[in-house]
């Protein structure tokens, strides 16, 4: 059995100050930037760019059919700012995308994902074995949302949440590649503050994020599993854990109420000022009813 790691799949965001008002300027002006940002980050490109799908949040597309890149630049520098992408095939032609994850977050950028595939060629363990093995096992505690997809090139595994930061995706590469070979492929999907946090440490030590990947599959006597784990024991770096998840209405007042302060602010500061004056108002009749609850009080 032949065993490999790579990584498969990388997004690196960022903020930036450009200012868009001349349209006939904006899309050079947005290609530019990100030019720079890759030649700072070390990422190989052809400066030869075509207009990429659309994205609904970012205004300005580009895709670089040489290198399979594609990446993304929004009007609104501070909250959406730009977004460089590379799959797979991308990754591949890059020689060294250890390092631009690394440069990337010593140069203050975020890694929003990051997916780093495990390759088992010529091993008789399939995506169904491994499946039916996790089915099968001694359930214990917190248990994972399991997805299963079957279709003509092959059984698909997928361990958690696709919304939540950590994922596991387990699939036969080689039915999928139309291949005559047992190729079982093991991805572990991160994004999010866990991809962000983790993203430079798992760049120098790929060893953790087999350690993830054995840390939510916890079986024993698979030999994919048992060589994963085998090859986590050299993880000297502790996981980095996400603080707990902001909360939905939290979320809310930072992405959409504080954007659009923002933006009345710079339309009609008199207005955006009367609103500020509300909010310090309710804060400070929260703070007074909070004081008269501590000394006893009751709200009537």
């Amino acid at each position: 059995m032949e065993f490999s790691v790579s990584f498969d799949y990388l997004t690196i965001t960022g903020k930036h100050a450009f200012s868009f008002e001349n349209s006939v300027f904006a899309h050079r002006v947005a290609a530019s930037a990100l030019w720079a940002r890759m030649e700072e980050l070390g990422i190989e490109h052809s400066r030869v760019w075509e207009s990429g799908s659309r994205h609904p949040f970012y205004e300005f597309t580009f895709r670089d059919d040489d290198y399979k890149i594609d990446a993304f630049m929004a009007l609104d520098g501070e909250t959406q700012g730009w977004m460089i992408r590379l799959g797979g095939e991308a990754l591949r032609m890059q020689p060294y995308p250890a390092q631009i994850i690394a440069a990337a977050k010593q140069a203050g950028c975020r890694i929003t994902r990051l997916d780093v595939a495990f390759d088992f060629i010529g091993c008789e363990e399939t995506t169904d074995a491994v499946y039916a093995a996790y089915e099968g096992r001694q359930k214990a505690g917190r248990t994972l949302k399991t997805q299963v997809i079957y279709s003509s090139t092959g059984t698909t595994f997928y361990l958690g949440s696709r919304s939540s930061e950590r994922m596991l995706r387990i699939y036969d590469k080689g039915r999928q590649q139309g291949l005559p070979i047992t190729w079982t492929r093991v991805e572990l999907e991160l994004k999010g503050a866990l991809a962000n946090l983790n993203a430079e440490a798992i760049a120098s030590n790929q060893r953790i994020a087999a350690a993830m990947i054995t840390d939510i599959l916890p079986l024993r006597g698979l030999r994919i599993v048992d060589t994963l784990a085998d090859y986590a024991d050299g993880a000297d770096v502790e996981i980095a854990r996400a603080r707990a998840p902001e909360s939905d209405t939290v979320r809310w007042f930072r992405t959409q109420v504080l954007a659009a302060f923002k933006n009345l602010l710079k339309r009609d500061y008199a207005a955006a000022l009367s609103v500020l004056e509300e909010y310090e108002a309710a804060v400070r009749d929260a703070e007074c009813l909070r004081e008269g609850n501590e000394e006893g009080f009751t709200d009537v």
